[in-house]
């Protein structure tokens, strides 16, 4: 399995809302269908969207970084 980093879209804002997601799966669909799931005020489709989110294969080999981090102060 591999783990996968899922963002929302930059333009889309809003309060009580995923922003993103890590999260471990065999495929993108896995990974989406799994951060649906787990859905904020955002709703499940941001998620499933390939035009709403990004979703991609982290690559465990790599330079020392921060993968998320989901800060959105009110």
């Amino acid at each position: 399995m591999a783990l996968w980093l899922l963002k929302i879209d930059s333009h889309l804002e809003g309060y009580d809302w995923a922003y993103g997601f890590v999260i471990r799966a065999k495929d993108e669909t896995s990974a989406r269908q799994l951060a649906s799931t787990h859905a904020g005020d955002e709703g499940d489709t941001v998620w499933l969207s390939q035009t709403l989110s990004i979703c991609n294969v982290l690559d465990p080999f790599g330079t020392e970084e921060m993968i998320l981090r989901d800060f959105r102060a009110g």
